[in-house]
């Protein structure tokens, strides 16, 4: 058989992924796709490969079929057979976790004043083996300008206005909202004194 010259094949124009990130547990798959283009309509089209830049962490086969290894962060490389072309999908690798099912505010609206804190506690529900951890949340403030939210859902009124917090499940996308008014709001205050006395515990 005669040896085609590196002239002769139509060489790969670009690649465009099906997926750019990939998040996955460990142990689990999922399949990527690669959109070729090429330069010329000839028909001895130049080949592409799929590789991991880290295998101890993601493994991919020539169907682009992801596997997690272990906990890490790597990325999957589809090139060209010249390595001309390269394009990657970033793939973090995480330990089982309890996915979040649900997350709800018992209330929809909080007032607050300038400079009040208070720690938000939203109802949680989760799914999966209770032996392993659970799953990250993230907070979030419509605007700081108004109110703040610290990692641990602690907000604090910043300046008069309406912002609105919201806690979000880190992969699952499960999420929930409150209102926060932050203005200027008086309180009254009830205090009972019985005792000492026989009742009094």
């Amino acid at each position: 058989n005669s040896i085609k010259s590196s002239e002769t094949i139509n060489h790969i124009k670009s690649i465009v992924l099906s997926k750019n990130n990939v998040n996955l547990t460990a142990g689990k798959k999922t399949v990527i796709s690669a959109k070729v283009s090429y330069k010329s309509d000839s028909e001895d089209l130049e080949s592409h490969i799929w590789s991991s830049d880290d295998k101890n962490i993601a493994k991919i086969d020539q169907k682009g079929i992801i596997t997690a290894v272990s906990n890490g962060t790597t990325y999957v490389l589809c090139s060209s057979k010249s390595k001309d072309v390269v394009v990657r999908c970033k793939v973090i690798v995480r330990h089982p976790y309890n996915k979040v099912s649900s997350i709800s505010f018992p209330q929809s609206v909080i007032k607050m004043n300038i400079d009040d804190k208070r720690k938000l506690e939203p109802a949680i529900k989760f799914t999966g083996n209770k032996t392993y951890t659970t799953e990250p949340i993230e907070w979030s403030s419509s605007t700081n300008k108004i109110a703040k939210v610290s990692s641990k859902g602690v907000v604090k009124g910043q300046s008069n206005g309406t912002a609105y917090i919201t806690i979000k499940s880190k992969f699952s996308g499960k999420k929930a909202t409150v209102k926060l008014n932050i203005t200027p709001t008086k309180y009254i205050a009830f205090t009972f004194d019985d005792g000492p006395g026989r009742y009094t515990k």
